[in-house]
């Protein structure tokens, strides 16, 4: 159970994490600037 932790191990999880919050925002703009099309 005394295992190094690799100081790179976090990486992945930022990677995703970013991922996540750039698809969550592009959604976002996405439903506003389609509904916007739509009311013209």
């Amino acid at each position: 159970m005394n295992e190094k932790v690799n100081e790179n191990s976090w990486i992945p999880l930022m990677v995703v994490a970013c991922a996540t919050f750039i698809i969550a925002v592009d959604t976002s703009f996405m439903n506003v600037s389609i509904s916007q099309i739509s009311a013209i």
